[in-house]
């Protein structure tokens, strides 16, 4: 569902882009002042194609996963992005963490876990 959402963003950006002729007139101006410049204003797709395919991968799997497990849990263990966004933004953004983000990382581990290892004492118990 929220790949609709962002597709509808995507749509909305591009109809308010085209109907206000001022933006796209200050961005024919930027365009040409960068290529007097010298700097590049195009962009490969494949940097966008790239992290999209993972996306869509990463996706599928996750669907494929949520068929062994119920809804609820698979939603809490998907918190565990957060996780590593903020390792990810330690090592390659090179972003400093304040306390309270380390608070909530610490958090968010241990709720996890909970869950995790809740559909596991379940399923034990239930002799599947």
């Amino acid at each position: 569902m929220s790949f609709f959402g962002e597709f509808i963003c995507l749509g909305m950006f591009f109809l308010q882009t085209r109907m206000n002729q001022k933006a796209l007139d200050a961005h024919a101006k930027r365009k040409e002042e960068a290529e007097e410049q010298g700097l590049a204003t195009e962009f490969s797709k494949l940097k966008v194609a790239v992290p999209a395919m993972c996306d869509f991968f990463s996706s599928t799997l996750q669907f494929a996963g949520l068929i062994l497990i119920s809804s609820s849990i698979y939603q809490m263990l998907k918190g565990g992005t957060i996780i590593l966004t903020a390792i990810f933004s330690v090592l390659f953004l090179k972003r400093k963490l304040k306390s309270y983000h380390y608070i909530g990382i610490i958090l968010t581990v241990m709720g996890v876990t909970i869950v995790g290892l809740s559909t596991f004492l379940i399923s034990g118990e239930d002799g599947d």
